[in-house]
């Protein structure tokens, strides 16, 4: 119910919503920032100041069907740097063979100890295995900050929801308007908890 609330209220007052998360991403440095310092992505990187441009690029290249599903944030350059460095976005790359952008995800942390992945992977890059390595890592990372791991998607987006499946125990907390799903990701140790 209040993930509900919290969704239409970023979509209806754009400007408030960067209030909450700059005071958010305030309150997370403060409660995570020993965390942060060791902080391990694995095979992806964190997204640097001087990739903006090109993932601002891959980010608006996305074909409008899958935007359906995958509209997180802006993805103008402005947007990119601020949400890069209200502390409460952690943003992630994947890179193919030749340096470009193939996948982008990120963690939206929560001070109160959740955290929300979203994820895309760019076109002739999907069916490889990319989507589950950076839901892998975004766990980790998770796991590592002590955050609980959650994401919104839309049932009718089945290569996210396989993808999300593959070796975590998903579990619907709530179904959102517009036909997603909150679901909290869970690792198949703890489910047995």
């Amino acid at each position: 119910m209040i993930t509900s609330l919290l969704v239409r209220f970023k979509h209806r007052f754009p400007a408030l919503w960067e209030l909450v998360e700059s005071v958010n991403g305030a309150f997370v440095r403060l409660r995570y920032r020993n965390r942060l310092r060791g902080l391990s992505s694995g095979p992806l990187s964190l997204v640097e100041e001087k990739d903006i441009p090109p993932l601002s690029r891959f980010l608006n290249s996305i074909p409008a069907e899958r935007r359906e599903y995958f509209d997180p944030h802006p993805f103008d350059e402005k947007s990119l740097r601020r949400l890069r460095s209200s502390g409460s976005l952690l943003m992630l790359k994947a890179v193919d063979s030749h340096g470009d952008i193939a996948g982008y995800c990120f963690l939206r942390c929560f001070f109160t100890g959740k955290a929300f992945f979203g994820l895309t992977v760019g076109d002739g890059h999907s069916g490889r295995g990319l989507g589950t390595l950076m839901w892998h890592t975004g766990a980790g990372i998770a796991g590592q900050l002590g955050l609980r791991l959650f994401a919104t998607i839309s049932e009718q987006n089945q290569p996210s929801l396989k993808s999300c499946s593959r070796g975590w125990v998903m579990e619907t907390v709530e179904r959102l308007p517009g036909g997603y799903l909150l679901i909290r990701c869970i690792s198949p140790r703890d489910s047995r908890l």
